[in-house]
């Protein structure tokens, strides 16, 4: 009979604490709704927040000279209280898609690896921004990016090798169509690039750089009539790049002289080119 009250005692404190976190979550939401900017519909990351002589608030990108609820003249005033709820609130993440919310000290982590992030277009003469969840539809529908139009390949364990060909071996800029792989779940695009006479080989992963620096790439370079264990190669090694770094995918790169070596075509009849080799790997 005791025990049957202890556990009557139990259920009736944790229903009263379930209580009582829903009346704590429920005044937050109020609070939150409070301190929500009327203009952009968000609320402010960092406090002090301007507020009228009437109480009400509006973010700082959003302040005009009027208020925006009551049209009255906002003057100089800021709301310390505001500062300390907005620290106390659930934020939603701007990316679009998403519809997570986590505390503002969690909230800007979050929006560095979302899945919903706008990421640039990995081909160098795009400039399309999109969200990460819509990049590979970007790429499969467009002309010019990418030469896939299905799913991803599915990039092999072992050595995966692509030819790349070009008239003119003395050009100077160029960008080749690029091609996309899926391994272990994550997606690739593959291509070469020639900028200024120099030539970057590019293996873009579609994640953040703590994602990739979990992967090792190995890469060579080598004429298409020669396996890639030939005397005049180029060979890199270190992680993919991370899409979030457009600005440095030119990282793995050589010079035209050399390629042209590379390149050097017993057959004056057929254009020059090369064979891109790459295998990629999870680091254990």
């Amino acid at each position: 009979m005791s025990d049957q009250k202890e556990l009557l005692a139990l259920t009736r404190k944790l229903n009263l604490y379930e209580t009582k976190i829903e009346e704590q979550k429920h005044l937050l939401q109020q609070l939150k709704d409070k301190i929500e900017c009327p203009v952009c519909m968000e609320v402010p990351r960092s406090g002090p927040v301007p507020v009228c002589p009437n109480g009400h608030f509006v973010c700082k990108k959003c302040k005009t000279d009027a208020c925006p609820t009551c049209r009255t003249a906002m003057g100089s005033g800021k709301s310390l209280l505001a500062a300390t709820i907005l620290e106390k609130v659930e934020h939603r993440c701007n990316s679009e898609d998403c519809e997570e919310q986590f505390a503002l000290k969690d909230i800007y982590e979050h929006e560095k690896v979302c899945p919903y992030r706008i990421v640039s277009c990995p081909d160098f003469d795009c400039t399309e921004r999109v969200s990460l969840a819509k990049l590979v539809d970007h790429l499969r529908k467009s002309n010019e990016c990418c030469g896939e139009e299905a799913a991803p390949l599915g990039a092999l364990d072992d050595w995966n090798s692509r030819n790349f060909t070009i008239v003119d071996a003395f050009q100077k800029n160029l960008t080749w169509i690029m091609n996309m792989y899926d391994y272990a779940g994550e997606t690739f695009a593959v291509f070469p690039v020639i900028i200024d006479g120099d030539y970057y080989f590019v293996v873009v992963m579609f994640a953040s750089e703590t994602e990739c620096s979990k992967y090792k790439l190995e890469m060579i370079i080598h004429d298409q009539e020669q396996t890639s264990d030939a005397q005049m190669t180029v060979k890199f090694q270190g992680n993919p790049l991370s899409i979030d770094e457009k600005e440095g995918l030119c990282l793995y790169s050589t010079g035209g002289q050399f390629m042209r070596r590379i390149m050097k075509k017993p057959n004056p009849e057929k254009d020059a080119g090369f064979q891109m080799s790459f295998k990629i790997s999870k680091i254990e």
